[in-house]
């Protein structure tokens, strides 16, 4: 039952909560998104819920659920793992934030603008392509290793905290603000943006700074503190 927060119903809950579990069957998003709408609420709320589920046929919300724009389910701290969106493809906006336990996302929706797995300390690598993704929270992402971003629209990139983070792929000509510190396993870095005007690398591994971001033209901000393992850097170009 982790997809209603408790790890078992609670006590006067179990006979509803089979009643949903089952009715969702076959749907393993619709339990996720009924769960997470239902967490905390009283028995009234759940008997209510479940009446309006029995009015609507179950091919026929897993269909509606495919239309969804917007996911919220923040602080599910016992959710490890969500189904596959990418069929959701008119989703914009998806809060994972503080989702500790959840392991694996599969996300690859082209309308996607919003997706905040801030906190979540369990997710190990990311790929993510959404062409206009414009916000991307991934700080406190605490066993991120490698990470892959493809967006048009992405402006800002914060890792705060990301201590495993071994390589950063980003491409998004949009990119003015890449913000990386304290993650003290960083080596690798490629971002692709002309549009760049902040560097924060605080507290990382690296050693030498990619060739390319020699050559940004709007780069203002260049903040390399504490990073102990720096030995070079390139020659700056102006335009």
């Amino acid at each position: 039952m982790t997809d209603f927060e408790e790890k078992q119903p609670k006590d006067g809950y179990e006979d509803i909560s089979q009643k949903v579990t089952s009715y969702c069957k076959g749907a393993p998003l619709a339990l996720t998104v009924v769960g997470a709408s239902l967490r905390s609420k009283s028995k009234e709320v759940w008997r209510c819920q479940m009446n309006k589920l029995q009015r609507i046929p179950n091919m026929e919300i897993q269909k509606n659920l495919w239309n969804l724009k917007e996911i919220d389910l923040w602080g599910s701290m016992h959710l490890t793992d969500i189904p596959d969106l990418s069929k959701a493809t008119k989703l914009v906006r998806v809060n994972l934030g503080f989702c500790r336990r959840l392991h694996k996302l599969i996300l690859c929706n082209s309308k996607l603008k919003y997706l905040n797995l801030y906190g979540c300390m369990k997710i190990e690598s990311l790929n993510i392509h959404s062409k206009y993704l414009s916000q991307l929270y991934l700080g406190g992402c605490l066993s991120l290793t490698e990470t892959s971003v493809t967006s048009d629209e992405l402006t800002r990139l914060d890792l705060f905290v990301v201590r495993k983070l071994e390589s950063l792929n980003v491409n998004s000509r949009s990119l003015k603000q890449l913000e990386l510190p304290w993650c003290p396993h960083l080596k690798e870095i490629a971002a692709v943006s002309d549009e760049i005007t902040a560097l924060k690398l605080r507290r990382s591994a690296i050693a030498s700074l990619p060739l390319l971001i020699s050559s940004l033209p709007k780069l203002t901000l260049l903040d390399l503190s504490d990073c102990r393992d720096l030995v070079s850097l390139p020659n700056f170009h102006h335009p």
